[in-house]
């Protein structure tokens, strides 16, 4: 298969007929001001690009259409192309190819519905749960384990927050491994997050609507968030 070209005239090219072939690498050599660019450059790739530009959004096709089409006869088997300068192109909001193909928009719906978001501290995939998975998933745990449902807050625990908290029912935070009484004279360290101990559960048969109920309640204090520690260590 061929590139043909016919009355070539783009910039000091005359009216000159030419076959390149394709899926071939073909050299064109030259002293300065032979043509070289204004074939390969300015007529070839220009026509290449005006071509495959024309059949995206309507948007693209206009900026497209003013750019200057390379003068000639006529061209034939010509695919869309792919030009590298020696010189840096301008860049700007339609540089990349995934912004002129309009392809970006896509690119970040399929990250979004195929992608695979993991824990950045190593703890595997994470998986978004409602309320009835986590019951669910917890249920199938031996009877007897001991599980404690907490709330992830973000910042340091101030007095006024203890407070509050404790008007509110609950008696113990955790930070870390540790846990603090939040009754207790001396005042927690200071740490970026705490967790707020909801309940302490030992799994048995009749435990479903106590769990939901607890999951429910962490999930309301920290935005759809809760943490499950199970008596081993394991956290959920």
């Amino acid at each position: 298969m061929k590139i043909n070209l016919y009355g070539v005239s783009t910039h000091n090219l005359k009216h000159i007929d030419l076959s390149v072939p394709k899926g071939k690498i073909v050299v064109f050599t030259g002293v300065s001001g032979s043509g070289k660019s204004s074939l390969v450059f300015d007529t070839i790739h220009a026509e290449g690009r005006f071509r495959y530009l024309e059949t995206l959004s309507s948007e693209v096709g206009y900026f497209s259409r003013k750019r200057d089409r390379p003068t000639l006869m006529g061209i034939n088997g010509l695919s869309p192309t792919v030009a590298l300068e020696q010189k840096s192109g301008r860049k700007g909001s339609k540089s990349r190819l995934s912004d002129i193909s309009h392809l970006s928009p896509l690119l970040r719906v399929l990250f979004t519905h195929l992608g695979s978001p993991h824990c950045p501290r190593g703890h595997g995939p994470i998986n978004s749960h409602d309320v009835e998975s986590v019951v669910r998933e917890l249920s199938g745990m031996p009877s007897g384990t001991r599980l404690t449902i907490s709330a992830p807050l973000s910042g340091p625990i101030s007095q006024e927050m203890s407070n509050m908290l404790q008007r509110q029912g609950f008696t113990r935070i955790l930070i870390g491994d540790e846990r603090y009484d939040l009754s207790s004279p001396e005042s927690p360290p200071a740490h970026d997050s705490f967790e707020v101990m909801v309940d302490r559960v030992i799994l048995k048969d009749s435990s479903a609507p106590r769990i939901a109920g607890s999951v429910e309640l962490a999930f309301r204090m920290a935005s759809g968030r809760a943490r499950v520690h199970v008596h081993e260590g394991q956290v959920i």
